[in-house]
């Protein structure tokens, strides 16, 4: 659907889909790696901001930036 909504190409959504799929596959091993019953809530927050901060660095080195910005609506923006 993004792809389609952005009119990328077919190699652009093939890279995001790769991108996409690692992010997850990570996302899964952040998630598995907490007990929230037992774990500080603190430490629990520290993980996904230090997740969501790795997310965004490897989408932008992967994708790049032109379609980073694409996707994340950063072009509309620059327009106005």
């Amino acid at each position: 659907m993004i792809a389609q909504e952005h009119e990328l190409e077919d190699w652009q959504e093939d890279l995001l889909a790769e991108v996409f799929l690692a992010v997850e596959e990570r996302r899964s091993e952040v998630e598995e790696g907490i007990d929230p019953l037992t774990e500080d809530p603190e430490e629990v927050e520290r993980r996904f901001v230090e997740f969501d901060e790795w997310a965004e660095t490897y989408s932008r080195e992967h994708l790049g930036e032109e379609l980073w910005r694409l996707l994340e609506g950063e072009e509309d923006d620059e327009e106005e």
